[in-house]
């Protein structure tokens, strides 16, 4: 794909021409169908309501039992999957806590809420930190950012 959006033209001009030039070059399709690939299929989603903030309750591992089952047993390396089996999410098998283990959940979900909530708005880490004596950060550095934004 050819600059996706051109930066030159007005923005009227510049997400048409963006999404012709993604529907003409871009295809999409399973590897096993690389011979023959199907026609890539757009969904106009403009306009539509989507909620895509993840829970921060239970229903979180609700939602993570639906995605392992929909997704490739590779997916996941043997410790993230063995994680989740120990919670009782394992590809295949019907995600049925009980009680005790739900309430684990429920605390489990809490608590990672406000750890996550505490951690990213808060940060200790400098490697969060934009600049080194800032107080721009970023929620998720990679640890390559880390020695970049040091060494500016």
């Amino acid at each position: 794909m050819d600059r996706y959006l051109d930066k030159s033209m007005p923005i009227e001009k510049a997400v048409p021409a963006a999404s012709k030039n993604i529907r003409s070059t871009l295809t999409v399709y399973p590897l096993s169908t690389a011979d023959a690939p199907p026609a890539t299929e757009f969904i106009n989603v403009s306009g539509k309501d989507m909620h895509v903030i993840l829970p921060n309750d239970y229903s979180a591992f609700e939602k993570l039992y639906v995605l392992i089952q929909t997704e490739l047993e590779s997916y996941l390396g043997p410790e993230a999957r063995g994680m989740m089996a120990a919670i009782g999410i394992e590809k295949g098998k019907p995600f049925a806590p009980d009680a005790r283990m739900k309430k684990i959940l429920t605390d489990a979900s809490a608590i990672g809420n406000g750890a996550a909530r505490a951690i990213s708005y808060f940060p200790r880490n400098p490697g969060n930190l934009t600049y080194k004596d800032s107080d721009a950060w970023v929620p998720a550095p990679s640890a390559t950012d880390v020695k970049a934004r040091f060494e500016r």
